[in-house]
């Protein structure tokens, strides 16, 4: 998660939505790997799973700071990194 929410500077010059749509298929292809019963694609599945959840969690706050006023933007920005950690730690409890 963390690497693509570090090389998303490089995605985001392509366009919020081009972005985004580079993140989604992303995840979508992730679980093709998944689906076989080794240990390697499941790994290979999780890396590209956790590359597009980086990317998206930039690519929803460079969209937010964009479209939502400045006096809003702090309540919607704590509730979506407040949805990322507890969705975080709901799946470390399963």
């Amino acid at each position: 998660m963390m690497l693509g929410a570090l090389l998303c500077d490089r995605l985001i010059p392509y366009g919020r939505y081009k972005a985004a749509a580079i993140a989604n298929a992303l995840i979508v292809l992730s679980v093709l790997p998944q689906m076989w019963l080794s240990v390697i694609p499941l790994c290979i599945g999780r890396f590209m799973m956790g590359f597009g959840s980086g990317l998206f969690t930039v690519i929803c706050g460079v969209y937010m700071a964009e479209t939502i006023p400045a006096s809003k933007l702090s309540i919607y920005g704590t509730a979506i990194n407040t949805g990322i950690v507890t969705g975080l730690l709901v799946t470390s409890l399963i």
